[in-house]
């Protein structure tokens, strides 16, 4: 039993050494419809909270081993998730978070030898916030004035009959995200060394995305400077953008989504039986 399992290592091997075709090294970029998915927001009155269609970008660099219909890839993309918000019919409200997102692919395709292919990859991403705002904006019906409240990282700013300034010791979003992914496109040979990817792809969260820690809020525009060392952003809001104080549950968590396009042009670095084979056909 040992030995066959040996001899059926030793072959996989030799079959993965001979389909080796070798390395693609290139740059992408995509555009998605972008949603914050939660089940409070889902529920709540559409006249009240609806959301807007929103779209966001990713572009980065890639690079990918393949054999003769296996790849692993690993990307590297700047991505932007955001969801508008019409409050009331009468205000308008965003949410914009940037991520630094590490991916790792493992993708499939058809027959190499075709200049058109079907390709497809599965995988995951690892999302590292590097900055987000949370902005709603209301117009007074009184006054016709603009007044709003903006989260920018640890930024806060209030604005309307008193302007307030101010800092929280935490963003309201947590630091990391992680997506699934999956994708299913075509593959065009463009020339000996040049490669078109056109995939369409989704990516959904796996991460909640609300930071429900307690934090320290400093209003510093004010004198004296007031300071809230218990600070809980989401605590009483039944669905985004409502408060309400006489609210004791707790609000559910928000998932990243994104369902879009993307482009990707990659060089091809071929291993030296792919050479050897050019070599002997020239």
């Amino acid at each position: 039993m040992r030995n066959t399992i040996h001899i059926i290592i030793l072959c996989l091997i030799a079959f993965q050494a001979q389909a080796q075709r070798g390395a693609r090294i290139g740059l992408l970029m995509g555009v998605s419809n972008t949603r914050l998915v939660n089940a409070d927001d889902s529920k709540a009155d559409p006249n009240y909270l609806k959301t807007i269609p929103s779209f966001g970008y990713s572009v980065g660099a890639e690079m990918a081993y393949h054999f003769r219909f296996v790849n692993l890839g690993f990307q590297l993309t700047q991505s932007q998730n955001n969801q508008a918000y019409r409050v009331g019919g009468t205000y308008f409200a965003n949410t914009r978070l940037n991520y630094l997102r590490p991916t790792a692919l493992i993708g499939f395709n058809s027959n190499m030898h075709k200049k058109v292919r079907f390709k497809g990859q599965v995988g995951a991403a690892f999302g590292f916030l590097t900055g987000y705002k949370d902005y709603q904006s209301i117009i007074d019906p009184t006054t016709g004035q603009l007044e709003y409240t903006e989260f920018n990282n640890n930024k806060v700013t209030i604005r309307g009959e008193r302007d307030q300034f101010g800092t929280i010791s935490e963003g309201l979003y947590y630091t990391r995200d992680i997506t699934g992914i999956i994708s299913l496109g075509t593959e065009i040979q463009m020339s000996k060394r040049w490669v078109m990817n056109i995939m369409a792809r989704t990516d959904l969260g796996l991460e909640n995305l609300e930071n429900y820690n307690k934090m320290e809020l400093k209003l510093t525009s004010q004198t004296p400077e007031y300071v809230n060392p218990n600070y809980e952003h989401w605590r009483y809001t039944p669905h985004k953008y409502e408060t309400d104080y006489f609210y004791t549950g707790v609000r559910k968590p928000s998932k990243n989504l994104a369902i879009g396009g993307f482009i990707s042009i990659q060089y091809s670095i071929p291993s030296k039986r792919i050479l050897d084979i050019e070599m002997d056909e020239f």
